[in-house]
């Protein structure tokens, strides 16, 4: 992902104005070249020699974050972008488990109630609600909700089974949920949506 942080003319609509990017090559302390966003993800004026970016990197083990600028912008024969070689890279180990932190609001469909998915794994979440749900360990919920990648919203219907109940406050309820057999696709969007949001910030990881 690539965030302009400087002189950057570039307008994006997502909110946290990121442009997903591809790595098409590096040479070692001289260049790193990347494709240029789709035309979608941007308005106004194109990337321009010069402009300051913030670079997040993922690969499924380690997170990165670097600094780096646009050396040149090359549209024939194929469309990328030349940006120096990152001085400083900076790191984070993420566990396999990956959870991190999250604001997600949900349903149970079973009870209708409105639930917050506070954490978030591949296999399982913490969530709070503002009234007791009456479950207990091993009790099953169906929660209903959705997760935002790559600017689509991936409808998500999952069945849970409580693992842990704890009183937050005097006012919410915190319930450690795991998924009960989600399919592949499943599995997919949740390991998808979990990796975009440690690209997009190392700092959430639990």
């Amino acid at each position: 992902l690539l965030k302009p942080q400087s002189n950057a003319r570039i307008l994006c609509f997502s909110k946290s104005c990121t442009c997903m990017v591809t790595v098409i090559g590096y040479i070692p302390k001289v260049t790193l070249m990347v494709s240029l966003p789709v035309t979608d993800q941007m308005v106004g004026s194109p990337f321009v020699e010069g402009d300051q970016m913030q670079a997040n990197f993922f690969n499924g083990q380690n997170a990165f974050s670097f600094k780096i600028f646009v050396d040149h912008v090359i549209k024939h024969p194929f469309k990328c972008l030349c940006l120096s070689f990152p001085k400083q890279i900076n790191g984070q180990i993420i566990r396999k488990s990956r959870r991190i932190r999250t604001e997600i609001s949900a349903r149970n469909n079973v009870t209708g109630a409105q639930i917050l998915i506070t954490n978030l794994s591949t296999s399982g979440a913490q969530i709070t609600v503002q009234d007791d749900l009456g479950l207990k360990p091993n009790e099953k919920l169906e929660l209903s909700f959705e997760l935002q990648f790559e600017e689509r919203n991936i409808p998500m219907l999952l069945k849970a089974n409580i693992k842990s109940s704890n009183m937050k406050s005097d006012l919410l309820f915190c319930h450690g949920v795991e998924f009960v057999n989600p399919n592949a696709e499943q599995v997919s969007a949740l390991r998808s949506f979990v990796h975009q949001e440690i690209v997009k910030d190392p700092t959430i990881v639990i």
